[in-house]
């Protein structure tokens, strides 16, 4: 699955995410101020071999609707 690099749109915090190709331009939550972020660009592709997994953290983007906006 490939990294990508977002920022959000009100505290312009940048923060990576690991996702799949389909997901790459859902929004997601902010971190640190919970508003949207958008997709910056790709910052790397990775790839499991199925020989030992790589402890790669990422933070998750939240798919839950808030309601209001």
């Amino acid at each position: 699955m490939p990294m990508y690099e977002y920022e959000c749109s009100k505290c312009k915090h940048q923060f990576e995410l690991l996702r799949s190709l389909s997901e790459r331009e859902d929004p997601c939550e902010c971190p640190y101020c919970h508003q949207k972020a958008k997709m910056k660009r790709l910052s790397s592709l990775f790839s499991s071999s199925g020989s030992g997994a790589s402890g790669i953290s990422s933070g998750a983007c939240s798919h839950t609707s808030s309601g209001g906006g």
